[in-house]
Order: structure tokens, then sequence, then C-alpha cells
């Protein structure tokens, strides 16, 4: 008997590394229910330059994820790099932010024994925030201000450090607008 694998032959995962993959399949599923929300626009909360500055590079104007939702905006490189790929910012319901927060409770307990997945809370910026990496070059930092939060995520290959920095310059300019 192969104690590793499971179902003829499929390995099974670890329980962390399954609970990451179901957030990132789950949350942007999950919608922000309130009948008083005022319509959010995304890429209204950071200005192009402002994400150009903060990245070193010119970059495109925001877009939206899903055409007319405003929920979600996206910067691209206005000419191809090796270091960044792009910047989303989006809000997201508390909820979210909540389960968000847990997962990263779980990366934090596993730190060290999984280089997939890492977590640390932020503080000096909105009600609550914290970063989470997942992988090499994904990470986010999530920021909870009252009824809303947003996510702020760079994909690329830049140093973490140098990620996070940049995601917590931008979530201070957004919070200025919310």
């Amino acid at each position: 008997m192969n104690s590793g694998n499971v179902f003829g032959g499929v390995r099974k995962l670890p329980m962390r590394t399954a609970l990451i993959i179901l957030a990132s399949i789950a949350l942007p599923a999950i919608t922000t229910i309130s009948t008083n929300a005022a319509p959010r626009d995304a890429c209204a909360l950071v200005t192009q330059a402002q994400v150009g500055a903060a990245l070193g590079v010119m970059v495109k104007p925001g877009s939206y994820v899903t055409g007319s939702d405003k929920q979600a905006c996206t910067f691209v490189p206005a000419s191809p790099t090796d270091d960044f790929r792009s910047l989303e910012i989006s809000f997201q319901s508390t909820i979210d932010y909540q389960i968000g927060q847990q997962l990263a409770a779980v990366a934090a307990s596993n730190a060290g024994r999984d280089p997939f997945q890492a977590s640390a809370s932020v503080s000096g910026i909105g009600e609550d925030a914290y970063y989470r990496a997942l992988g090499k070059d994904y990470t986010e930092l999530m920021v909870k201000k009252g009824d809303a939060a947003i996510k702020i995520a760079i994909h690329g290959n830049l140093p973490v450090e140098k990620k996070q920095s940049i995601e917590k310059s931008l979530a201070l300019q957004a919070l200025a607008k919310m």
C-alpha cells in the first residue's frame, strides 16, 4: 500500500495548501452584500501616475477586470518588463477580509514549513491590515476600513519586501479616497 497516494494515484494535498487553493477560488466569488453601499470605483482609488511612480515603471491607465464592474482595477506596464506583470486594486467585502485573515493565520502558523505561503500583520494602515504572499511572484495587502476592505496585489518577480512596500504606499493613498 502506498501511503502517499489516494484515489488510485492522486496525491493528497496538505490541508493548508488545499485551503489556499479553495480560498483563491471562493474569495472572488463572494460579493459584498449591502443595501446602502455607494458604488465603488477601484480605478479611482489610485492614479496611473501614482502606480507608475510606486513601481518605477510607466503603466497603462487602469482597466476594470470585468467590464462594467468597477470593483477591481488592473494596471499593467506600458512596455514589457521582467520584474512586474500587473498590479490589481480591488474592493473586498469585510467577509472576504475575515476569511483571508483566517487563512493568513493558518499560513503564519506554518511559517517556515511551506515555502508556498507566508503572511504578516501590518500596523499603521487602516483599521486592520495583513500581507499575504503566495509563491514567489504574488503578494497582496488586505486593508480594512469601516465596512469595506481593499486588496492590492502585485504579480511579478520583484523581491517580496519591495512589493510589500509598494502595496503599503499605494494603500495609504487609496485609503485617503475611501
